[in-house]
């Protein structure tokens, strides 16, 4: 049997195997990516139902006698669905160190009370290591989303102690769709900034972040986005390294909830009389009234539906029905 070649098949099987190859090593460079920018591929949160609240504490990591001792790292993989964090410079790593707050090195950490399970996700930056944290969500309501809500509680575990007083902050930004937590385009909101409560003149000391004086509600919300159904929104608190001073500064206790365009409802408020029959008037006679009550005081009303629980012979019986 003869075999048949097309003129050009050694050329397209090589252009296969070389989108192949290329397709093989993107992938194996994005996984090196990954890893060496130390943040942790996890999923992602789905957020489905405009106007719900989604509430993170932190406090289902560990359960009950199994919080590792203070100044252990554990990784990063611990967080919860969509929680991530990424650091940079020469100690830079893909670990969360437990601790109180007793710990004055340049770290991610959850911190919380000593073996309790309240923990809350925070960073201290210095010369050698600064840190970004916080949680991306997918759009999955099926429309675009124009605004999002966060609550959170600012929470201070040590300050770092300076002459100069200076407060560290975190400050606070969020990207629509973009690569990863650091690389993309971020819009600062500073409302949503949490700046240390505590500085002393002296020496660096421990804080508890559970106590009223060493914590702060902090809420905003950010109108004007256009976050389309299918893509993500990152939300991100950035740790930058003030010279002298390296507070440890955490969120807990987070709420988040998104929402999209308002759409005018109508609804009859009241009517007189209480039930409109279509025997109580004739042609051109008014036959009841009906207050509408429309949740917008933009809206157009463009048509108006009538039910009726009777019955009716012909479409004749509404033909001199209005509306004034």
């Amino acid at each position: 049997m003869t075999k048949n070649y097309k003129p050009n098949m050694f050329v397209e099987t090589l252009n296969e195997l070389k989108v192949k190859s290329i397709a093989r090593l993107s992938a194996f460079l994005l996984i090196v990516i990954f890893l060496f920018s130390g943040q942790t591929m996890k999923a992602q949160i789905s957020y489905t139902t405009p106007g719900t609240n989604y509430f993170q504490y932190f406090d289902s990591i560990y359960a009950a006698g199994s919080v590792p001792a203070n100044a252990s790292l554990v990784a990063g993989s611990v967080l919860p669905t969509g929680w991530i964090f990424t650091e940079a410079g020469s100690n830079a790593n893909t670990t969360l160190q437990i601790h109180n707050g007793g710990s004055g090195t340049g770290d991610t950490y959850l911190d919380g009370p000593t073996s309790g399970i309240d923990r809350a996700l925070g960073g201290a930056s210095s010369g050698s290591l600064t840190t970004q944290f916080g949680a991306f969500f997918t759009n999955n309501t099926g429309g675009t989303l124009t605004q999002f809500t966060i609550t959170y509680v600012g929470e201070q575990w040590r300050d770092g102690g300076s002459a100069t007083a200076i407060f560290n902050s975190d400050s606070f930004a969020y990207s629509i769709n973009p690569s990863s937590l650091t690389v993309g385009t971020y819009t600062r909101v500073p409302a949503l900034d949490f700046r240390a409560l505590v500085n002393n003149t002296t020496a660096d000391a421990t804080l508890d972040g559970n106590s009223g004086a060493n914590r702060r509600l902090i809420t905003a919300t950010v109108t004007g986005i256009s976050w389309p159904n299918g893509q993500n929104l990152y939300i991100r608190w950035t740790d930058l390294n003030d010279v002298g001073n390296d507070d440890n500064l955490a969120i807990d206790s987070i709420v988040f909830s998104a929402a999209g365009a308002s759409t005018p409802t109508v609804a009859i408020a009241s009517s007189h009389p209480a039930a409109i029959a279509l025997n109580q008037g004739s042609a051109d006679n008014i036959i009841g009234a009906i207050s509408l009550a429309v949740t917008l005081n933009t809206a157009t009303l463009n048509s108006v539906a009538v039910k009726t629980a009777g019955s009716y012979s012909t479409s004749s019986d509404f033909t001199n029905f209005k509306f004034w």
